[in-house]
Protein backbone atom coordinates (compact mmCIF):
# COMPACT_ATOMS: atom_id res chain seq x y z
CA UNK A 1 0.00 0.00 0.00
CA UNK A 2 0.81 3.67 -0.72
CA UNK A 3 3.76 4.81 2.21
CA UNK A 4 2.27 8.42 3.76
CA UNK A 5 4.96 10.13 5.88
CA UNK A 6 3.07 12.14 8.81
CA UNK A 7 4.30 14.03 11.90
CA UNK A 8 2.45 13.87 15.22
CA UNK A 9 2.55 15.98 18.14
CA UNK A 10 2.49 14.26 21.14
CA UNK A 11 0.72 16.02 24.59
CA UNK A 12 1.71 15.11 27.73
CA UNK A 13 -1.38 13.02 28.54
CA UNK A 14 -0.43 10.89 25.59
CA UNK A 15 3.29 10.36 26.66
CA UNK A 16 2.34 9.37 30.04
CA UNK A 17 -0.27 6.19 28.41
CA UNK A 18 3.06 5.66 26.55
CA UNK A 19 4.96 5.13 29.45
CA UNK A 20 7.04 8.23 28.49
CA UNK A 21 7.30 11.74 30.66
CA UNK A 22 8.08 14.70 28.83
CA UNK A 23 11.64 16.71 30.09
CA UNK A 24 11.59 20.17 31.70
CA UNK A 25 12.80 22.23 28.86
CA UNK A 26 14.37 25.48 29.94
CA UNK A 27 13.21 28.97 29.28
CA UNK A 28 15.53 31.04 26.89
CA UNK A 29 15.92 34.61 25.83
CA UNK A 30 13.57 34.00 22.58
CA UNK A 31 12.38 31.44 20.61
CA UNK A 32 11.85 32.06 17.35
CA UNK A 33 11.87 30.38 14.03
CA UNK A 34 13.58 32.13 11.14
CA UNK A 35 14.13 31.00 7.13
CA UNK A 36 16.92 32.67 5.64
CA UNK A 37 15.16 31.63 2.60
CA UNK A 38 12.02 33.88 3.39
CA UNK A 39 13.12 36.45 5.89
CA UNK A 40 13.83 38.43 2.87
CA UNK A 41 10.87 38.29 0.74
CA UNK A 42 9.62 41.78 2.01
CA UNK A 43 12.67 43.12 0.18
CA UNK A 44 12.28 44.74 -2.95
CA UNK A 45 14.64 47.25 -4.15
CA UNK A 46 18.07 45.76 -5.76
CA UNK A 47 20.66 48.15 -4.31
CA UNK A 48 21.87 51.46 -3.13
CA UNK A 49 19.65 53.54 -0.49
CA UNK A 50 16.78 51.84 -1.29
CA UNK A 51 18.37 48.52 -0.19
CA UNK A 52 19.63 50.16 3.09
CA UNK A 53 16.35 51.26 4.08
CA UNK A 54 14.68 47.88 3.41
CA UNK A 55 17.12 46.12 5.60
CA UNK A 56 16.95 49.07 8.22
CA UNK A 57 12.90 48.64 8.38
CA UNK A 58 13.36 44.82 8.25
CA UNK A 59 15.90 44.38 11.05
CA UNK A 60 14.45 46.49 13.64
CA UNK A 61 10.75 44.76 12.68
CA UNK A 62 11.59 41.94 13.59
CA UNK A 63 14.41 42.42 16.54
CA UNK A 64 11.81 40.80 19.00
CA UNK A 65 14.08 40.27 21.96
CA UNK A 66 16.78 42.84 22.70
CA UNK A 67 19.06 40.48 24.78
CA UNK A 68 20.75 41.48 27.73
CA UNK A 69 24.57 42.42 28.68
CA UNK A 70 24.06 39.67 31.07
CA UNK A 71 22.71 37.15 28.11
CA UNK A 72 25.73 38.12 26.21
CA UNK A 73 27.89 36.22 28.96
CA UNK A 74 25.27 33.43 29.61
CA UNK A 75 27.59 29.92 28.85
CA UNK A 76 24.30 28.51 27.63
CA UNK A 77 23.58 30.49 25.46
CA UNK A 78 27.41 31.41 23.94
CA UNK A 79 28.02 27.77 23.82
CA UNK A 80 25.49 27.34 20.88
CA UNK A 81 26.03 31.23 19.58
CA UNK A 82 29.67 31.21 19.42
CA UNK A 83 30.38 27.40 19.74
CA UNK A 84 33.53 25.65 18.13
CA UNK A 85 31.55 22.52 17.21
CA UNK A 86 33.31 20.67 20.23
CA UNK A 87 31.31 21.80 23.11
CA UNK A 88 33.78 25.19 23.90
CA UNK A 89 33.44 28.40 22.73
CA UNK A 90 35.53 29.84 19.63
CA UNK A 91 37.44 33.22 20.63
CA UNK A 92 36.21 35.20 17.92
CA UNK A 93 39.85 37.38 16.92
CA UNK A 94 42.11 34.63 16.56
CA UNK A 95 39.09 32.08 15.84
CA UNK A 96 40.76 29.34 18.07
CA UNK A 97 38.73 27.18 20.80
CA UNK A 98 38.76 29.02 24.07
CA UNK A 99 36.93 27.24 27.41
CA UNK A 100 33.55 28.11 27.46
CA UNK A 101 33.60 28.96 31.37
CA UNK A 102 33.02 32.90 32.50
CA UNK A 103 36.19 33.78 33.71
CA UNK A 104 35.05 37.49 34.97
CA UNK A 105 37.63 38.94 32.73
CA UNK A 106 40.52 36.68 34.09
CA UNK A 107 43.58 36.64 31.76
CA UNK A 108 42.93 33.23 29.78
CA UNK A 109 39.28 33.41 29.73
CA UNK A 110 37.14 35.04 27.80
CA UNK A 111 35.65 38.73 27.59
CA UNK A 112 32.34 40.25 26.34
CA UNK A 113 33.81 42.52 23.08
CA UNK A 114 31.84 45.74 21.60
CA UNK A 115 33.08 45.17 17.97
CA UNK A 116 31.77 48.70 17.34
CA UNK A 117 33.09 49.75 20.63
CA UNK A 118 30.93 51.25 23.08
CA UNK A 119 33.39 54.68 22.46
CA UNK A 120 32.80 54.85 19.26
CA UNK A 121 28.98 54.80 19.14
CA UNK A 122 28.33 58.54 19.82
CA UNK A 123 26.60 57.43 23.02
CA UNK A 124 24.46 55.48 21.62
CA UNK A 125 24.91 51.91 23.55
CA UNK A 126 26.74 50.82 26.74
CA UNK A 127 25.24 47.42 27.82
CA UNK A 128 22.45 47.62 26.41
CA UNK A 129 20.74 47.70 22.83
CA UNK A 130 22.93 47.60 20.27
CA UNK A 131 25.65 47.33 22.96
CA UNK A 132 24.19 43.83 24.03
CA UNK A 133 22.99 42.80 20.91
CA UNK A 134 24.30 38.83 20.23
CA UNK A 135 24.62 39.93 16.63
CA UNK A 136 27.45 42.43 17.87
CA UNK A 137 29.13 41.28 20.67
CA UNK A 138 31.74 38.13 20.67
CA UNK A 139 33.75 36.60 23.17
CA UNK A 140 36.94 38.25 22.91
CA UNK A 141 40.56 36.36 25.46
CA UNK A 142 40.66 38.89 28.07
CA UNK A 143 44.43 39.73 27.15
CA UNK A 144 43.25 40.39 23.38
CA UNK A 145 39.93 42.29 24.59
CA UNK A 146 42.47 45.04 26.45
CA UNK A 147 44.99 45.04 23.71
CA UNK A 148 42.64 45.87 21.15
CA UNK A 149 40.70 48.15 23.95
CA UNK A 150 38.80 51.24 21.85
CA UNK A 151 41.21 51.34 18.72
CA UNK A 152 39.94 51.53 15.61
CA UNK A 153 40.52 48.79 12.79
CA UNK A 154 42.18 49.39 10.01
CA UNK A 155 46.01 48.15 8.51
CA UNK A 156 48.55 47.83 10.83
CA UNK A 157 52.47 46.78 10.12
CA UNK A 158 53.13 43.29 10.59
CA UNK A 159 55.47 42.92 12.70
CA UNK A 160 56.22 41.00 15.76
CA UNK A 161 55.96 44.28 18.15
CA UNK A 162 52.83 44.49 16.59
CA UNK A 163 51.31 41.20 17.04
CA UNK A 164 48.67 40.95 19.80
CA UNK A 165 47.61 36.86 21.17
CA UNK A 166 45.69 35.39 22.34
CA UNK A 167 47.39 34.08 25.95
CA UNK A 168 46.29 31.57 28.67
CA UNK A 169 46.22 32.08 32.37
CA UNK A 170 50.29 31.87 32.38
CA UNK A 171 50.90 34.66 29.55
CA UNK A 172 51.95 32.02 26.97
CA UNK A 173 50.73 32.86 23.89
CA UNK A 174 47.89 30.35 22.24
CA UNK A 175 47.18 32.19 18.88
CA UNK A 176 47.77 35.24 16.73
CA UNK A 177 44.82 37.49 16.93
CA UNK A 178 45.46 40.56 15.25
CA UNK A 179 48.27 43.49 15.17
CA UNK A 180 47.51 46.53 17.00
CA UNK A 181 49.36 49.97 16.48
CA UNK A 182 49.31 51.27 20.05
CA UNK A 183 46.11 51.94 21.56
CA UNK A 184 45.17 53.84 17.86
CA UNK A 185 44.21 51.15 15.27
CA UNK A 186 44.26 47.23 15.28
CA UNK A 187 43.74 44.85 12.39
CA UNK A 188 42.42 41.34 12.90
CA UNK A 189 43.59 38.26 11.45
CA UNK A 190 42.83 37.96 7.52
CA UNK A 191 39.91 34.91 9.16
CA UNK A 192 38.21 37.09 11.05
CA UNK A 193 38.36 40.06 8.90
CA UNK A 194 34.78 39.36 6.74
CA UNK A 195 32.93 38.63 10.57
CA UNK A 196 33.92 42.19 11.63
CA UNK A 197 33.08 43.43 7.84
CA UNK A 198 29.64 42.07 8.20
CA UNK A 199 28.99 42.66 12.40
CA UNK A 200 30.14 46.45 11.23
CA UNK A 201 27.58 46.45 8.43
CA UNK A 202 24.81 44.84 10.69
CA UNK A 203 25.01 47.40 13.11
CA UNK A 204 25.42 50.52 10.92
CA UNK A 205 22.46 49.14 8.91
CA UNK A 206 20.51 48.83 12.42
CA UNK A 207 20.86 51.17 15.02
CA UNK A 208 21.13 54.22 12.43
CA UNK A 209 18.07 55.84 12.66
CA UNK A 210 15.92 55.00 9.49
CA UNK A 211 16.34 58.83 8.42
CA UNK A 212 19.76 58.46 7.84
CA UNK A 213 19.22 55.10 6.36
CA UNK A 214 16.31 55.71 3.65
CA UNK A 215 13.95 53.40 6.12
CA UNK A 216 11.01 54.08 7.64
CA UNK A 217 10.22 53.28 11.03
CA UNK A 218 13.03 52.53 14.36
CA UNK A 219 10.88 50.09 15.18
CA UNK A 220 8.11 49.80 18.24
CA UNK A 221 11.01 48.92 21.20
CA UNK A 222 11.87 51.56 23.56
CA UNK A 223 15.09 49.05 24.78
CA UNK A 224 17.30 50.27 21.54
CA UNK A 225 18.92 53.52 20.99
CA UNK A 226 19.04 54.72 17.64
CA UNK A 227 20.98 58.19 15.77
CA UNK A 228 23.49 58.80 13.21
CA UNK A 229 26.50 56.20 12.70
CA UNK A 230 29.74 56.64 10.44
CA UNK A 231 32.29 53.83 9.30
CA UNK A 232 34.98 56.00 10.11
CA UNK A 233 33.79 56.10 13.87
CA UNK A 234 34.89 52.46 14.26
CA UNK A 235 37.21 52.44 11.17
CA UNK A 236 40.26 54.40 10.24
CA UNK A 237 40.52 56.80 7.73
CA UNK A 238 37.73 58.94 5.77
CA UNK A 239 34.09 57.16 5.54
CA UNK A 240 35.05 56.88 2.31
CA UNK A 241 38.85 54.69 2.86
CA UNK A 242 36.80 53.10 5.70
CA UNK A 243 33.77 51.90 3.91
CA UNK A 244 36.73 50.54 0.96
CA UNK A 245 38.46 48.80 3.72
CA UNK A 246 35.19 46.87 4.62
CA UNK A 247 34.39 46.43 1.57
CA UNK A 248 37.85 44.77 0.76
CA UNK A 249 37.53 42.59 4.13
CA UNK A 250 33.95 41.63 3.12
CA UNK A 251 35.42 39.82 0.04
CA UNK A 252 38.90 38.69 1.11
CA UNK A 253 37.12 36.40 4.19
CA UNK A 254 34.25 34.90 2.35
CA UNK A 255 31.12 34.08 4.87
CA UNK A 256 32.21 30.66 7.04
CA UNK A 257 30.24 27.41 8.28
CA UNK A 258 30.69 29.31 11.75
CA UNK A 259 29.03 32.55 10.59
CA UNK A 260 26.09 30.91 8.97
CA UNK A 261 25.48 28.60 12.56
CA UNK A 262 26.09 31.52 14.74
CA UNK A 263 23.08 33.40 12.51
CA UNK A 264 20.74 30.68 12.99
CA UNK A 265 21.21 30.56 16.45
CA UNK A 266 20.71 34.50 17.34
CA UNK A 267 18.06 34.32 15.09
CA UNK A 268 16.42 31.75 16.99
CA UNK A 269 17.16 34.21 20.66
CA UNK A 270 16.47 37.15 18.98
CA UNK A 271 13.57 37.01 15.83
CA UNK A 272 16.13 39.20 13.11
CA UNK A 273 19.35 38.13 11.26
CA UNK A 274 22.26 39.61 9.67
CA UNK A 275 20.97 39.97 6.25
CA UNK A 276 25.44 40.65 5.29
CA UNK A 277 25.80 37.13 6.43
CA UNK A 278 22.93 35.27 4.42
CA UNK A 279 23.61 37.73 1.38
CA UNK A 280 27.08 39.08 1.47
CA UNK A 281 26.87 40.64 -1.82
CA UNK A 282 24.46 43.05 -0.15
CA UNK A 283 27.28 45.08 0.84
CA UNK A 284 28.28 45.85 -2.98
CA UNK A 285 24.79 46.17 -3.76
CA UNK A 286 23.99 49.11 -1.26
CA UNK A 287 27.43 50.70 -1.25
CA UNK A 288 29.46 49.15 -4.13
CA UNK A 289 30.77 51.38 -7.59
CA UNK A 290 30.62 49.83 -10.96
CA UNK A 291 28.26 46.99 -9.57
CA UNK A 292 28.20 44.59 -12.28
CA UNK A 293 24.90 44.06 -13.37
CA UNK A 294 23.92 40.38 -11.37
CA UNK A 295 20.88 38.36 -10.87
CA UNK A 296 19.60 36.81 -7.24
CA UNK A 297 17.04 33.77 -6.87
CA UNK A 298 17.62 31.42 -3.34
CA UNK A 299 19.39 28.39 -3.85
CA UNK A 300 16.12 26.36 -2.77
CA UNK A 301 12.77 26.71 -1.46
CA UNK A 302 10.91 24.21 0.31
CA UNK A 303 6.65 23.62 0.00
CA UNK A 304 4.24 21.70 0.30
CA UNK A 305 1.27 20.67 -2.49
CA UNK A 306 -1.20 22.98 -2.98
CA UNK A 307 1.06 25.95 -1.51
CA UNK A 308 1.71 29.00 -3.74
CA UNK A 309 4.83 31.60 -3.42
CA UNK A 310 6.86 33.92 -4.72
CA UNK A 311 10.35 33.00 -5.60
CA UNK A 312 12.12 36.28 -5.20
CA UNK A 313 14.62 36.30 -7.93
CA UNK A 314 16.07 40.00 -7.98
CA UNK A 315 18.28 42.12 -10.67
CA UNK A 316 21.38 44.14 -9.54
CA UNK A 317 22.83 46.87 -10.96
CA UNK A 318 20.73 47.05 -14.42
CA UNK A 319 17.10 46.71 -14.88
CA UNK A 320 15.43 44.21 -16.72
CA UNK A 321 12.26 41.21 -16.97
CA UNK A 322 12.90 38.06 -15.95
CA UNK A 323 11.52 34.58 -17.36
CA UNK A 324 11.19 31.38 -15.71
CA UNK A 325 10.56 28.11 -16.77
CA UNK A 326 10.16 24.82 -14.56
CA UNK A 327 12.43 21.69 -15.29
CA UNK A 328 9.01 19.73 -14.55
CA UNK A 329 5.58 21.32 -14.45
CA UNK A 330 4.10 18.27 -13.03
CA UNK A 331 5.54 18.91 -9.87
CA UNK A 332 6.07 22.90 -9.03
CA UNK A 333 4.54 25.79 -12.09
CA UNK A 334 6.13 29.66 -12.37
CA UNK A 335 4.24 32.13 -14.00
CA UNK A 336 5.32 35.32 -15.75
CA UNK A 337 5.49 37.15 -12.43
CA UNK A 338 7.13 34.55 -10.53
CA UNK A 339 4.80 32.93 -9.31
CA UNK A 340 5.36 29.22 -7.84
CA UNK A 341 2.12 26.83 -7.20
CA UNK A 342 3.10 23.44 -5.70
CA UNK A 343 1.37 20.66 -7.52
CA UNK A 344 3.16 16.87 -6.50
CA UNK A 345 5.46 16.04 -4.23
CA UNK A 346 9.01 15.37 -5.76
CA UNK A 347 11.84 17.77 -6.70
CA UNK A 348 12.03 20.44 -9.58
CA UNK A 349 14.63 23.52 -10.47
CA UNK A 350 13.06 26.88 -11.54
CA UNK A 351 15.70 28.06 -13.79
CA UNK A 352 15.37 32.77 -13.81
CA UNK A 353 17.02 34.10 -17.29
CA UNK A 354 17.07 38.00 -17.70
CA UNK A 355 19.39 40.31 -20.22
CA UNK A 356 20.09 43.29 -18.98
CA UNK A 357 22.89 46.15 -20.79
CA UNK A 358 23.31 43.31 -23.37
CA UNK A 359 24.18 40.72 -20.89
CA UNK A 360 22.81 37.68 -20.49
CA UNK A 361 21.85 36.30 -16.73
CA UNK A 362 21.08 32.95 -14.93
CA UNK A 363 20.09 31.63 -11.60
CA UNK A 364 18.71 28.28 -10.28
CA UNK A 365 16.18 27.69 -7.62
CA UNK A 366 16.10 23.53 -6.62
CA UNK A 367 12.42 23.48 -5.39
CA UNK A 368 11.31 20.63 -2.96
CA UNK A 369 7.62 19.76 -2.73
CA UNK A 370 6.48 17.45 0.15
CA UNK A 371 3.18 16.48 0.71
CA UNK A 372 0.97 17.67 3.18
CA UNK A 373 1.68 16.32 7.22
CA UNK A 374 -0.98 16.09 9.34
CA UNK A 375 -0.17 18.34 12.86
CA UNK A 376 -2.62 18.88 16.07
CA UNK A 377 -2.72 17.40 19.57
CA UNK A 378 -3.61 13.77 20.03
CA UNK A 379 -5.94 11.53 22.45
CA UNK A 380 -5.73 8.14 23.35
CA UNK A 381 -8.28 6.24 22.30
CA UNK A 382 -10.69 4.26 25.23
CA UNK A 383 -11.16 1.57 22.33
CA UNK A 384 -8.46 -0.08 20.24
CA UNK A 385 -10.07 -1.33 16.76
CA UNK A 386 -9.69 -5.55 16.72
CA UNK A 387 -7.05 -5.72 13.94
CA UNK A 388 -4.46 -3.57 15.05
CA UNK A 389 -2.05 -5.25 17.63
CA UNK A 390 -0.28 -3.47 20.52
CA UNK A 391 -1.78 -1.67 23.77
CA UNK A 392 -1.94 2.00 22.34
CA UNK A 393 -3.11 4.05 19.42
CA UNK A 394 -1.82 7.56 18.73
CA UNK A 395 -5.51 9.34 16.97
CA UNK A 396 -5.82 12.29 15.17
CA UNK A 397 -9.38 13.24 13.80
CA UNK A 398 -10.58 9.96 11.90
CA UNK A 399 -6.89 8.19 11.64
CA UNK A 400 -5.31 5.97 13.94
CA UNK A 401 -1.86 4.80 14.33
CA UNK A 402 -1.05 1.66 15.67
CA UNK A 403 2.13 2.51 18.76
CA UNK A 404 3.84 -0.90 17.44
CA UNK A 405 4.98 1.00 14.54
CA UNK A 406 6.20 4.26 16.22
CA UNK A 407 9.48 2.37 17.50
CA UNK A 408 12.60 4.69 16.92
CA UNK A 409 10.79 7.42 15.15
CA UNK A 410 9.71 9.05 18.80
CA UNK A 411 11.37 12.11 19.64
CA UNK A 412 10.76 12.28 23.55
CA UNK A 413 13.01 15.46 23.61
CA UNK A 414 10.73 17.69 20.96
CA UNK A 415 7.41 15.76 21.99
CA UNK A 416 6.95 14.33 18.38
CA UNK A 417 6.62 11.00 16.05
CA UNK A 418 7.66 11.44 12.79
CA UNK A 419 6.89 7.75 10.77
CA UNK A 420 6.01 6.57 7.31
CA UNK A 421 2.60 5.23 7.56
CA UNK A 422 1.50 1.92 5.56
CA UNK A 423 -1.96 1.44 7.15
CA UNK A 424 -4.38 4.52 7.90
CA UNK A 425 -7.51 2.64 10.24
CA UNK A 426 -10.30 4.29 10.99
CA UNK A 427 -10.64 4.59 14.78
CA UNK A 428 -13.42 2.37 16.56
CA UNK A 429 -17.01 4.43 16.70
Amino acid sequence: MKSHRFVFLLCAPLLLGLGVYPREVKASVGNYSTDAETYYDSIEASGGLELLGELHDLLVTTHKTYTTYDDCKNPNYVTLTDTDFQGEVLEFYSQTTISKTWGSGKQGTWNREHVWCQSLSNGLWGESGGGADLHHIRPVESGLNSARNNAKFGEVPHTSANEKYYEDANNDPVALGGYALGQEVFEPIDDSKGDVARIIFYVYTHYNTYQNVGGSTNGSHSTPKFGTLDFSDVVDGSDEEALDLLLTWNELDPVSEYEMARNEAVAKYQGNRNPFIDHPEYAEYIWGEDVEPSLSAPKSLTMTVGETKQLGATIHGGTGSISYSSSDEAIVTVSADGSLTALTAGDATIECRALVEGKELAATTKITVKSPSLEGRYKKLTAIPEDIDGKYVIAYENLALNSSLIGDAMDVENNTVTIDIVEIILPAT
